[in-house]
């Protein structure tokens, strides 16, 4: 009994020992996951704190910028905006000078005071048929306003337009130097700054661009042969997509699910993309999705894609080292349009083949208006067809091919001469006017009918 009570504690021991080896080799394969797990968590939350951070301050800054608005109606204004509130206003033609005066908006919001403009020029009597066009500086949304067309601008049109001013020189001389120079400052300050990012002065505007050197620098980079490298390369892409997308939300751009929208299309940031030969760095890229009638998926040429009739066209690229990250609206400036032009094939085949449909359709038709006179003036038309020439049959209209090769199935119709082709030995033959023509041919009897 003792023995048996000294082996049981023996092996109870045993399997102590067991419990904390496996312990042991747990704690030292679990560790460094924890721990690399719990790194990339800090990090990430410390990145998110620096990005909300960053965009604080920008935005505070921001306050103190001056942007432009420029509307043409029939007269032509100019609004200084500051912190989304009309800040002052100028002309730029002689029918806004004529109102002038009659002019209040300053201190109103942008669409407030576009409004207003549009009214006052309404009530003076201006052509207000073609709406309002918006160019701006700035990015401007306004909804139920369909009268209202908006395009960005950079700075060379800005100035352009400015040269056009007919009074209260003064906009002319507000600027946003040191707007420009305090928010540089506090850039400096940014971890990103010089890594991700960079900044410079340029004719007294300040312009930031996305510098990311990524250890993807050719498309074979993309190739990986084992764990190692697909991990490598995830490595490479996750951290660079999440310093380029913080990035970008620090400059307001608007970003969902790690997608940048853009006019409604979501783009995706890929560290390198070639197009058409030419490799780009740090892109944002989509696909340009064109919609098509839904008769042309009915009829097969193309395929419904989530209940829609549609293709995918080619693609967009925007490279983000040439946008102001300064004014998001300027990064549609730099978009490259790839189209494939399979829409257009598309749609080509199917108004090509309609159009086919259409005339054999009116063919049909004629042909059935048309037979009876056809037979009543005297050609002999059975089945579909004239008797062939076979070397026998003689019938009225259709006489013997003796001489000729009577298998092309062509024969002489006496009341209508005309050129006949044909194929024999593969060759493309011409049988002389007036003396033999297609068994099947009506146009020409129809034409001399004058039967449509």
């Amino acid at each position: 009994m003792g023995k048996k009570q000294v082996k049981n504690g023996e092996l109870e021991k045993k399997k102590g020992k067991g419990r904390k080896l496996i312990l042991i080799i747990l704690l030292i394969i679990f560790i460094p996951i924890i721990l690399f797990f719990g790194y990339r968590f800090i990090n990430n939350k410390l990145e998110d704190i620096n990005t909300k951070k960053m965009n604080n301050v920008i935005n505070e800054i921001s306050k103190d910028r001056i942007d432009y608005v420029f509307i043409e109606i029939n007269p032509s204004f100019v609004l200084t905006i500051k912190e989304n509130k009309v800040n002052d206003i100028a002309c730029l033609n002689d029918d806004c000078v004529s109102i002038y005066n009659d002019i209040d908006v300053k201190g109103k919001s942008i669409g407030e005071s576009i409004d207003n403009i549009y009214n006052l020029a309404k009530e003076k009597g201006f052509d207000t048929s073609k709406g309002v066009k918006v160019k701006t500086t700035i990015s401007l949304n306004f909804e139920n306003k369909d009268y209202i067309s908006v395009e960005f601008i950079d700075e060379t049109s800005k100035q352009e337009l400015l040269s056009n001013i007919k009074n209260n020189e003064e906009i002319k001389n507000k600027s946003n130097v040191g707007y420009y120079t305090k928010l540089w400052e506090e850039l400096k300050k940014d971890k990103d700054y010089d890594k991700v990012y960079a900044c410079n002065m340029d004719n007294n505007e300040l312009k930031c661009y996305i510098i990311l050197q990524t250890g993807i620098n050719k498309d074979s980079d993309y190739n990986v042969e084992d764990d190692t490298g697909l991990n490598y390369l995830q490595s490479i892409f996750t951290d660079s997509t999440n310093k380029i997308l913080n990035t970008l939300k620090k400059f307001n751009f608007n970003i969902k699910n790690n997608k940048v929208i853009i006019n409604g299309i979501e783009f995706k940031y890929v560290p390198l993309f070639t197009l058409n030969g030419t490799p780009y760095k740090n892109v944002l890229t989509a696909n340009i999705i064109e919609s098509l009638d839904n008769d042309i998926c009915d009829q097969g040429y193309a395929e419904y894609d989530d209940g829609k009739c549609q293709v995918d066209g080619g693609m967009y690229l925007i490279p983000l080292n040439e946008v102001n990250l300064i004014y998001p609206n300027s990064i549609t400036d730099n978009m490259i349009i790839s189209k494939l032009g399979i829409a257009e094939s598309i749609i080509k085949n199917y108004e090509m083949n309609n159009e086919f449909k259409k005339s054999e359709r009116e063919w049909n038709e004629r042909v059935e208006r048309c037979l009876p006179k056809v037979k009543a003036a005297g050609y002999n038309y059975k089945n579909n067809m004239f008797p062939c020439c076979d070397g026998t049959n003689e019938e009225q209209g259709c006489y013997s091919c003796s001489g000729k090769e009577s298998s092309a199935n062509y024969c002489h119709i006496e009341h209508n001469p005309s050129d006949v082709y044909t194929i024999i030995d593969g060759k493309e033959v011409l049988f002389p006017k007036g003396d033999y023509e297609s068994c099947t041919n009506l146009i020409n009897i129809f034409d001399e009918l004058k039967c449509n």
